[in-house]
């Protein structure tokens, strides 16, 4: 996929070499082995029965660090339960910007119909808040059932060159493991049956259907809304899955459709088009050429019960990130 895995520092260390007191003393008490902001990261993989207090002061605190507001934002999102959503809730009053952004974006993925009047008016503000917000108005308009139109593929797409081409492994999936990927994923109701597992250059990635996209078969290509989640194991703990990617599809004209994949705040990675034809969808897909993506095509069908890969490969290399701005020289 075109996004490289997150390089966090809490990715580095494993939460279960510190106790919850530990990390609870370190990310509110100001003492501690670990920085705050790391002991936050690590916190938020634990469990334990004051985690939504906790995380939900610190995001109602306008004294607070912004990034660490965020931060309890986006625990406050992966915890997904009714009192973690009320937190966001009350998240929305925040006066600053930062940790607004991670409450929109939290929002976005266990927010409810309720909550989209509050993201548009968000959306009204000018630089990062606004288009946090808006972002988050499609993510959440997807899950609920309101989405905006899939736009066609406009440019042309990011496919590998000869030579340069690393293959996408695509392998079974265990019952159980397809059950711990839907598990993990807040606000969304996934079924465990269809999955589909993707390897490549080290990363592991499952699809995974919504249970009602994947009751209605064939039917669900054609209307407009989410059909499925792609989640990414953690490689460096070697523990547990997380969201990563939505997959997105909109009817066209005499059977086509638009699909197009996005990460969690709203940003395109793959663009690309199917057809129903008789008892089965065909799709193609590739990476949508942007500063730091990776080339990449897919090509299937959907018989209505399980995604079929006939091809799947990846580029070797990530299109250049953007330039720094030069300096103009009087």
């Amino acid at each position: 996929m075109s996004d490289a895995s997150s390089d966090q520092a809490h990715d580095l260390v494993h939460a279960g070499d510190y106790s919850v007191e530990e990390l609870r003393e370190a990310a509110f008490g100001g003492g501690g082995r670990v920085s705050r902001p790391l002991a936050l990261g690590l916190l938020g993989r634990k469990e334990y029965p004051e985690k939504v207090r906790d995380f939900g002061r610190l995001l109602a605190d306008e004294n607070e660090m912004p990034r660490l507001r965020m931060m309890a934002a986006q625990a406050l999102g992966e915890v997904g339960s009714p009192p973690a959503v009320r937190a966001l809730e009350r998240g929305l009053e925040a006066k600053n910007g930062v940790a607004l952004r991670g409450v929109a974006e939290a929002l976005a993925r266990v927010g409810a119909q309720r909550h989209v009047a509050a993201l548009q008016t968000l959306a009204k503000r000018p630089g990062p808040v606004g288009k946090a917000a808006a972002r988050s108005v499609d993510v959440l308009s997807a899950r609920v059932g309101a989405p905006r139109r899939v736009a066609p593929p406009a440019a042309a797409p990011l496919r590998p060159e000869q030579g340069q081409v690393a293959p996408i492994e695509v392998v079974a999936v265990p019952a159980r493991e397809a059950a711990a990927a839907a598990a993990a994923v807040r606000g969304r109701k996934l079924a465990r049956a269809g999955a589909t597992a993707f390897h490549c250059q080290g990363r592991q990635l499952m699809f995974l259907f919504g249970e009602d996209a994947l009751k209605q078969g064939l039917a669900a290509v054609g209307k407009r809304g989410e059909i499925g989640v792609l989640t990414e194991a953690r490689t460096v703990e070697s523990e547990g899955w997380e969201q990563r990617y939505r997959v997105l599809v909109d009817p066209a004209a005499r059977g086509a459709f638009n699909v197009l994949v996005t990460t969690e705040d709203g940003r395109p990675v793959l663009r690309g088009q199917g057809r129903l034809r008789d008892n089965e969808a065909t799709y193609e897909l590739a990476a949508v050429d942007s500063p730091g993506s990776i080339p990449l095509e897919v090509r299937g069908r959907f018989d209505g019960k399980r995604l079929k890969i006939e091809q799947a490969r990846s580029g070797k290399r990530a299109r250049p990130a953007k330039p720094p701005l030069e300096l103009h020289r009087g």
